[in-house]
């Protein structure tokens, strides 16, 4: 019986990451800011992505738009998976980097990447800009990496 435990903590011990993998949306509705890092600006109300195996979607907001206030990238071990947007969603990187795996633009969807100060971006393994749509950059970097 004892081995059969053994065996059993190992495994559990060594599950893969992946496993704790988070999708985030974006409702943008904290009354406070609209920081990525505000945590009541994401539903669930209960973290943000900031982790490589976390996604994001922001589509819609029913308060503002996300401005990142620090650099999500490998460096600082913020990086996210996958960044999907749509609609006529609007990402503000002020003067930081989001670097995701897949940055997907929604079919039929208006997207601006822009920034309120200089620099950032965002920074992908690869980008899909899906039919009908348009990204709009304006100050910043859209990059594969």
């Amino acid at each position: 019986m004892k081995p059969l435990l053994t065996a059993l903590a190992i495994c559990a011990f060594l599950l893969p990451v992946a496993a704790l993998a988070t999708s985030f949306i974006w409702d943008g509705d904290s009354g406070l800011d609209g920081y990525w890092s505000t945590e009541d600006n994401w539903t669930a109300n209960s973290g943000y992505p900031d982790d490589s195996s976390d996604t994001a979607t922001i589509t819609s907001t029913t308060g503002d738009w996300p401005v990142l206030d620090q650099d999500y990238t490998s460096m600082y071990s913020r990086n996210i998976d996958d960044l999907t947007m749509g609609g006529s969603a609007d990402l503000d990187t002020s003067s930081y980097t989001l670097q995701c795996d897949v940055f997907t633009v929604n079919s039929s969807s208006t997207v601006t990447i822009s920034n309120s100060s200089s620099g950032g971006g965002v920074t992908a393994s690869s980008i899909v800009i899906n039919g009908g749509s348009t990204l709009s950059v304006s100050g910043v970097t859209v990059q594969t990496n």
